[in-house]
């Protein structure tokens, strides 16, 4: 779309992956809005034209974002009376059935407006040792591995590398 086209002139290379997939959900979101004002069904189809294929190769981030979407929507729906009945279809389209049903409000959708932990600021607060045990075990009870980092030496270490990655990336044409 023309408007994409517009966007990727006015933001730099490394806002656009983050500017490109909320402009993604932001549509998937309207048209839900949309779905759930007129009643019906609604499908979640991504946009390959908005793929970023070099920060995100196997499209992951775009089709997390389209969950999402489809998730707040199923959430919302209920909420309202609708049934938001979700399936993954054979395309790999996620289609939601917005059919009249008993509202069914959850603590999930008072949650929706506030569980976006990437639109607040950071407060600088660290952890707590029993929070970083939490979260570890979180990780490990779900099939993966994860080391907490409390030490600062070793802290400073991992960030040096994550910068000069980031670096090398951000320098890559093709990036």
């Amino acid at each position: 779309p023309i408007e994409q086209a517009g966007l990727s002139q006015t933001i730099t290379d490394q806002q656009r992956t983050r500017i490109f997939a909320c402009y993604n959900l932001a549509g998937s979101l309207a048209t839900a809005c949309g779905a759930l004002v007129g009643g019906g069904r609604v499908q979640v189809l991504p946009d390959m034209a908005r793929q970023t294929p070099v920060a995100d190769s196997d499209g992951h981030h775009l089709f997390a974002s389209l969950g999402a979407a489809a998730e707040n929507l199923s959430i919302a729906a209920r909420a309202r009376g609708m049934s938001g009945d979700i399936a993954i279809r054979a395309d790999g389209s996620i289609q939601a059935d917005l059919t009249p049903g008993e509202p069914d409000t959850s603590p999930l959708f008072d949650a929706i407006p506030v569980r976006q932990t990437t639109r607040s600021l950071f407060d600088g607060s660290a952890l707590t040792p029993e929070q970083a045990d939490r979260l570890v075990m979180a990780v490990r009870d779900a099939g993966a591995d994860a080391v907490w980092i409390a030490d600062s030496d070793r802290l400073a270490a991992v960030t040096d590398l994550i910068l000069a990655a980031n670096t090398a990336q951000l320098h890559s044409k093709s990036f």
